[in-house]
């Protein structure tokens, strides 16, 4: 299996990494970067991962290590976790007959390191699926992720397995997502995305108030009216004292059936490569929301 991720040698120095990370927006955007006078979010996203990239980010995007920060923060934390059945540094450590039939098996140390096993028991019976999962697995694990797109904080991270809950129902919604974007220690807005099974994915923006905005992050909004989580209030709360130590964090969680579940803090998100309302890169409403949201951002 090809390693699609690290896509910049790691004997790189330090001093060419923006010619790098100038060059990769380019070819994602359409649109230059101006690195040194960041105006738009998305300029201050890629200026925040070059010079701005702390241990203390490296602990906060540990996808294990996390939980411990937030029950240090938060009152009562451990009510807002997910359950964690297990966690390893080797795949071969990982015992299966210990874990429920049902279960995400992720990586701590990048984004979109998940595998869903729906039917453990299935799984195990097929050794084509088993080694194709172990494949999997070891291919993430051994992944830099921070030299995907230059996101150096996930570098001051021990790569580990961890197997966690899955959160919802059978239904056609995949799963959804509660994010609270922060601004300099302050909660602005929550974008809420849903992904649906048959691949339809749609986003609402709102304010603390829960009214909604007239933008959308990465997806359509569609002409709806989206139902208030019963634990809206409380995720900006939240958010709130998570996000006091950082220039610019999204706090995510995830609602399903009136209780509320914390699910990590990111730093980078869509790598700073932010687009609006389902629109390109690079086109003028698209850049001007941008640009809109890079006024609230200092740096």
């Amino acid at each position: 299996m090809k390693n699609k991720f690290e896509n910049i040698d790691d004997r790189v120095p330090f001093i060419l990494y923006p010619y790098f990370l100038g060059k990769r927006y380019k070819d994602i955007t359409g649109n230059s970067l101006n690195l040194f006078f960041p105006r738009t979010l998305s300029e201050k996203v890629q200026w925040l991962k070059l010079f701005d990239s702390t241990p203390l980010k490296g602990l906060c995007a540990d996808k294990v290590a996390v939980r411990d920060y937030f029950c240090k923060k938060i009152v009562n934390g451990a009510d807002y976790l997910k359950k964690v059945f297990g966690v390893w540094d080797d795949f071969d450590d990982i015992d299966f007959d210990s874990l429920p039939s049902k279960f995400i098996l992720k990586l701590n140390h990048g984004c979109g390191f998940n595998s869903f096993i729906i039917n453990k028991e299935k799984m195990l019976e097929h050794p084509i699926q088993f080694n194709s999962l172990r494949e999997r697995i070891n291919l993430f694990y051994n992944t830099r992720y921070y030299l995907n797109s230059l996101e150096l904080h996930y570098k001051f991270i021990k790569p580990q397995i961890f197997a966690e809950e899955i959160i919802g129902g059978d239904s056609s919604l995949l799963f959804n997502d509660w994010m609270v974007y922060c601004f300099n220690g302050e909660p602005k807005f929550c974008n809420y995305i849903a992904h649906f099974k048959d691949g339809f994915d749609y986003s609402f923006v709102n304010n603390e108030k829960f009214q909604k905005l007239d933008f959308s992050i990465a997806y359509k909004t569609i002409d709806a009216n989206l139902c208030k989580p019963y634990n809206y209030e409380k995720m900006f709360e939240l958010a709130s004292i998570l996000s006091k130590d950082f220039k610019f964090v999204r706090v995510d969680f995830i609602e399903f059936d009136k209780k509320l579940y914390f699910a990590e803090l990111t730093f980078t998100p869509y790598s700073g490569y932010f687009r609006y309302n389902g629109l390109s890169y690079t086109d003028d409403r698209s850049k001007k929301i941008d640009l809109m949201l890079g006024d609230m951002l200092v740096i």
